[in-house]
């Protein structure tokens, strides 16, 4: 109201730009187990690296979360355009088609969803449930230092792929139950380049495992790095993560598959994180991966009688000011070989289980086929939903396309 104009460079803040990754390791109509992991894009180097603290596992329920959602669930919500009495915001529900960052079309089940200053919207898509885009936008209240500062968030989905392993669809250890534990110790190190200074303390990491199933588990762990000397030991951190033999990134591999590989095999490449994971030794005692990324790279060795990885390094970092790495083996928790060998290959689905229930992410018909959207138009400035002849919007004015 000042007449004051601000462009970017006048309110520097912090931003970021990355990637996240879904791996479904499991699903039933209960649910969906997934294992989620961040990847980050340095600003300066552009090279992309995992995020340490941004893994975790998910369970995504039929009613929707934050990465899908039942079809059948999708097919029944109705479509809503209200704006609340008490004036706690405007929420409209529609199924449209949206342009996704790609060119592709898709059609979509869109929640957005305004309050004051804030707006959040997400879509999902009809056919699959899957959510394909997010984003959000608040503004905070003046402060001391700012007129106002405004957080905004928006994420595609980029990419969907099924991922075989050789291990896929393999049955866990018998040994993996709830209430397992394991323990690795071993160094965390911070590496300054610039100033030629290295920093080493000792770190635990303690599993133990939480919940389990045929083809996966779920388990919570603890890291616990050392301190400096006359100083406070650091807060434990607790992550609840998730393995599965449908997955590439585990801590746990069906010892039948690792006798089965051979040196330099590559086991994956992800071309959107540029991560290559391959076969860098194997002997009669253990077989050893190869993690290769922009950042930097990591090896995990896996012992060919239990099928448990017994030790880890990583080293890298996405810039050249700051670099770490970090090492560890198992001193606690060991297993033997598994009583059952699972040798069965991979199925090309995830099949019914024993009560006939189909995997969350195939549709059921015929809800999971709800009517195309393509029968209306919708206004290209607020989003309602207009008659097919229409020319233009009856809540706006604003002309609609052909």
């Amino acid at each position: 109201a000042d007449g004051e104009r601000w462009d970017q460079w006048n309110q520097p803040g912090a931003a970021g730009h990355g990637f996240t990754t879904v791996d479904v390791l499991a699903s039933g109509r209960e649910g969906a187990l997934c294992c989620v992991q961040s990847w980050q894009k340095d600003i300066v180097s552009g090279k992309i690296c995992r995020n340490g603290s941004g893994r975790a596992a998910y369970t995504c329920l039929p009613a929707g979360g934050d990465w899908w959602a039942h079809p059948t669930a999708v097919a029944k919500v109705a479509e809503v355009l209200a704006i609340d009495a008490r004036n706690l915001g405007r929420m409209k529900i529609l199924r449209m088609p949206m342009k996704m960052i790609d060119g592709k079309i898709r059609n979509v089940l869109r929640f957005d969803f305004e309050q004051d200053k804030a707006r959040n919207i997400v879509a999902y898509e009809l056919d699959t449930g899957i959510l394909v885009y997010k984003a959000a936008a608040a503004e905070g209240p003046p402060s001391r230092f700012t007129k106002g500062n405004t957080i905004i968030l928006q994420m595609w989905l980029v990419e969907r792929r099924q991922v075989r392993t050789p291990w896929a669809g393999m049955a866990i250890h018998e040994g993996l139950a709830k209430g397992k534990t394991l323990r690795y110790e071993g160094t965390v190190t911070a590496i300054v380049p610039a100033a030629r200074s290295e920093l080493t303390l000792p770190v635990a990491v303690d599993v133990k495992v939480t919940a389990a199933g045929r083809t996966w588990f779920t388990y919570d762990q603890t890291s616990q790095m050392g301190a400096l000397q006359g100083m406070p030991a650091p807060m434990p951190e607790t992550l609840r993560l998730a393995c599965g033999t449908s997955q590439i990134d585990t801590s746990w591999i069906p010892p039948a598959a690792l006798r089965a590989l051979r040196v330099g095999q590559v086991i994956d490449q992800d071309a959107k994180v540029n991560e290559k994971v391959s076969v860098k030794s194997v002997s009669d005692r253990a077989v050893v991966f190869l993690y290769e990324g922009e950042a930097g790279d990591a090896e995990r060795a896996y012992d060919v009688t239990s099928g448990l990885m017994t030790s880890f390094r990583a080293a890298g970092g996405p810039g050249d000011l700051a670099k770490g790495a970090v090492r560890g083996r198992l001193t606690q928790g060991a297993l033997g070989a598994p009583r059952v060998v699972d040798e069965r290959p991979a199925p090309p689905q995830p099949a019914p289980d024993s009560r006939g229930q189909r995997p969350l992410f195939e549709p059921e018909a015929p809800a999971a086929s709800p009517p195309p959207a393509r029968a209306a138009k919708f206004c290209p400035a607020c989003g309602v939903k207009a008659p097919a002849d229409g020319k233009f919007c009856g809540q706006c004015g604003a002309k609609l396309g052909n």
